[in-house]
């Protein structure tokens, strides 16, 4: 009977590590009934793997960037401001609530600082806000750069923009801050989304930077 159920464990026992306790009591075995060598059974062979999909179906082979999607927005003089005006570059986009928004203004003046540095790396800045065009000029006022910001802001009172990038909570019904870089072939290379406005401008030249030389 003992052998019987050694000779059923080594049909199953292909794929057991010869190092566990029970394998090396079932070395023992194998050596009173006669077995020499590797007693364990050979592992069974398929000749059916199943149904096969195309690779082409499981996506491909190796990660990129996803694709930015169109947006539109309207300048102070209610003119149309898109991403067809940024074709051939890269383009920081700044979404933020508006020129009540202490944090938003702390975040536009941080930016500021780096504009210059971000324009010798060959990236523009877009500014979107929810206000309606004729109170963009509001958040100038707040600029600590002599003139107002140097760079557009844009209005997107309708949310547009923000819901085309993710920047609203569909749970609290409310839009959120976001940072969205994307690059000359208009692939998203970066994006920040949240409660708070991300001001870390030293990380985000950086890391600009870092992720438009990959």
């Amino acid at each position: 009977e003992a052998k019987n159920a050694f000779e059923a464990a080594q049909k199953v026992a292909f794929a057991m590590e010869r190092d566990l306790p029970l394998a090396k009591r079932m070395d023992a075995l194998a050596a009173k009934f006669g077995t020499q060598g590797d007693w364990r059974g050979a592992a069974p062979k398929h000749t059916d793997s199943g149904i096969r999909p195309p690779l082409a179906d499981l996506g491909p082979m190796h990660w990129h960037p996803p694709a930015g999607r169109a947006w539109s927005a309207k300048n102070a003089e209610g003119k149309i401001v898109s991403d067809k005006d940024f074709r051939g570059k890269n383009v920081l986009l700044c979404l933020y609530l508006g020129h009540q928004c202490g944090h938003c203004m702390e975040q536009l003046n941080a930016i500021a600082g780096v504009a210059g540095d971000l324009k010798k790396a060959g990236i523009e800045v877009a500014a979107i806000s929810l206000e309606k065009p004729e109170e963009l000029s509001k958040a100038n006022e707040k600029s600590k750069t002599k003139g107002g910001f140097p760079f557009p802001l844009l209005s997107d009172a309708e949310l547009k923009v923000f819901q085309t990038y993710r920047a609203v909570d569909d749970f609290e019904k409310s839009p959120l801050h976001a940072l969205v870089l994307i690059d000359s072939s208009k692939h998203i290379r970066w994006i920040d989304i949240g409660y708070d406005p991300f001001t870390q401008t030293t990380f985000l030249l950086d890391e600009c930077k870092r992720r438009l030389s990959m």
